[in-house]
C-alpha cells in the first residue's frame, strides 16, 4: 500500500488501542472497589447480555472470540454490542454496563495491547462468581428485561436454567488468570 497508507493504519490503530486501553482501565478502577454482591449482579447482567447476543447472532460468543471470524463477522459483532450499550444508555436500562463487559473483551481480542486489562477485568467478575447469587440476580435482570428475554427464549435458550447460570459465569477463553 506505501509508506502513507502504512503510517495512516498503524496511526488509527494506536488511536484505537489507546482509547481502548484508557476506556477499559477506568471501567476496571471503576469495578474494582465493588463489593462481590455488586460484581455478582455485574456477572448477571454480563451472562443476560451474552445470551441476547448470542440469539441475536446465532452462535456461541467464545466461537467468535476465541475461534475467530473474518474480520467483518468480529466489526458486526462490535457494532452490535455498541449499540446495545448506546440503546441502554439512552433508555437508563441495566443492560449496558454487561454489553461494556463485551465490548471491551472483544477489544482485547482485536488489540492483544489492551489484553491484560481485560484478564483484569474478568478477574475482579470472578469475585461474583456465585451461582445461587447469579440465580437471583438473573430473576431481577429478566424482570427489566422482557422482549430481550423473550428474544432469548425464541432462540431456543433457557434463561433460568442452570446451563445458563453456568454460562454466566464462564470466562472466556485467554481472559482466565492465575491468582
Amino acid at each position: 500500500m506505501g509508506l502513507i497508507g502504512d503510517f495512516l493504519r498503524r496511526k488509527v490503530r494506536n488511536a484505537a488501542i489507546d482509547a481502548s486501553e484508557r476506556d477499559l482501565s477506568n471501567f476496571v478502577k471503576s469495578i474494582s472497589p465493588r463489593k462481590s454482591e455488586e460484581i455478582t449482579m455485574l456477572v448477571a447482567i454480563t451472562g443476560f447480555c451474552r445470551l441476547a447476543a448470542e440469539a441475536n447472532r446465532g452462535y456461541d460468543l467464545d466461537t467468535v472470540l476465541f475461534d475467530g471470524a473474518d474480520g467483518e463477522e468480529q466489526l458486526s459483532l462490535q457494532l452490535f454490542m455498541k449499540s446495545g450499550v448506546a440503546a441502554c444508555k439512552a433508555t437508563g436500562a441495566i443492560q449496558g454496563v454487561g454489553f461494556m463487559v463485551w465490548l471491551h473483551t472483544m477489544r482485547s481480542y482485536l488489540y492483544p495491547e489492551v489484553r491484560g486489562l481485560s484478564q483484569q477485568m474478568w478477574r475482579e467478575l470472578s469475585r461474583g462468581f456465585d451461582a445461587e447469587g447469579v440465580r437471583r440476580a438473573l430473576i431481577v435482570v429478566c424482570d427489566r428485561s422482557g422482549d430481550m428475554v423473550k428474544a432469548i427464549e425464541a432462540s431456543g435458550q433457557t434463561v433460568m436454567s442452570a446451563p445458563t447460570v453456568e454460562k454466566c459465569m464462564h470466562i472466556p477463553s485467554g481472559m482466565e488468570v492465575p491468582y
